[in-house]
C-alpha cells in the first residue's frame, strides 16, 4: 500500500481535501451554462449560436416553406400574367371580329342600297 505523502495533489486533493481539479471543472460548467442562458437571453450577442439538431431541421423545414412560398407567388403571379395576356387577346379578337362584322354590315347596306339605287334606275 502507498503511503499518503507519496501520492500526488491531484491524486489525493489539495491540503484541505478538495480536489482543485474537480473544482476547475465546476467552474468551467458554471460558465458553460451561464453563457448558453445569456445566449437564450439575447443579452450575449454572438455571431451564430451553434443549433441542436432538431433547431437545424426546424430552420431548414422553414427555408423550404419559405422557398416553396415564393416558388407558389411567382408560379400564381406568372398564372395571372398568361391569364391577363389571355384576356387581352380575346378582348382584342373580339373587338376586332366586331369591327369586321360591322364593316361587312357596312358594306352589305350599302350594297343593298347601290342595288336597290340600281334596279330603281332601270
Amino acid at each position: 500500500m502507498q503511503n499518503k505523502a507519496s501520492l500526488s495533489i491531484a491524486e489525493r486533493g489539495s491540503a484541505d481535501g478538495k480536489n482543485p481539479w474537480r473544482k476547475r471543472e465546476i467552474n468551467v460548467q458554471r460558465n458553460v451554462m451561464s453563457r448558453v442562458e445569456r445566449e437564450r437571453e439575447g443579452s450575449m450577442v454572438c455571431a451564430r449560436r451553434i443549433q441542436t439538431p432538431r433547431e437545424r431541421e426546424a430552420s431548414w423545414a422553414a427555408e423550404i416553406r419559405r422557398r416553396k412560398s415564393v416558388e407558389n407567388n411567382q408560379e400564381r403571379e406568372r398564372c395571372a400574367t398568361e391569364r391577363i395576356q389571355e384576356i387581352d387577346r380575346e378582348s382584342i379578337m373580339l373587338a376586332a371580329t366586331e369591327l369586321v362584322g360591322g364593316i361587312r354590315r357596312e358594306i352589305w347596306r350599302r350594297d343593298t342600297i347601290l342595288g336597290r339605287e340600281r334596279r330603281q334606275s332601270r
